[in-house]
């Protein structure tokens, strides 16, 4: 892991923070601005007078992971996204969750034919209704074909398949180490095991 330089934040570094910081302690049910908050945190890094990683930072300030502040982070920006184009805007972070890590297009349709199946329904939009609806759209997308005729058994070179997998999982670790993520101890030795 490398060592981050703490640096003390200036006076308007200070304020920033301290605004900011406000908005997540007062809306966490409003995770747009959580996320928005979050985001402008993490990468503007107004953590770093007190923590060395915004993983710390998340940790220690609000009791959740570098994952969850990810995952809020990743749902506002859905709804960012979507304000281009719609009226009607995820509420909930559940609404909006389905919809991250689509590109913009399928985004767009799954979430316009949410909206029209709750007007339909006469129902509110809810995080599982947003999953049905990329669901369709991802079936649209790909069509199911019957087969023509049953598959030949494949071959299967189960050295060749360890040999890419330990590969994998020595770039895996190297990867995540990177990222400056401690490693539980209970794992990496088993991981280590598996490398060899």
């Amino acid at each position: 892991m490398g060592i981050v330089e703490q640096k003390k934040l200036d006076v308007i570094e200070r304020k920033s923070l301290r605004k900011l910081e406000k908005t997540i302690s007062d809306g966490m049910r409003t995770f747009h601005a959580v996320g928005d908050a979050l985001f402008e945190i993490q990468e503007s890094r107004l953590y770093r007078e007190k923590h060395k990683t915004f993983e710390a930072y998340c940790q220690n300030k609000w009791d959740f992971s570098r994952q969850r502040a990810h995952q809020i982070t990743g749902a506002a920006q859905v709804r960012a996204s979507l304000s281009k184009n719609f009226d009607i805007l995820p509420e909930t972070e559940a609404q909006a969750a389905p919809l991250v890590g689509l590109d913009e297009e399928a985004t767009n349709a799954a979430w316009g034919e949410a909206i029209d199946k709750s007007k339909e329904s006469g129902e509110k939009i809810t995080g599982v209704k947003v999953k049905e609806a990329v669901k369709l759209h991802e079936s649209i997308d790909e069509p199911y074909e019957e087969p023509t005729e049953a598959p030949e058994p494949l071959e299967v070179d189960r050295a060749a398949i360890m040999k890419k997998g330990r590969k994998a999982l020595g770039e895996l670790v190297r990867a995540l180490d990177d990222l400056e993520i401690e490693w539980d101890m209970v794992y990496l030795p088993e991981i280590k095991r598996l490398l060899k």
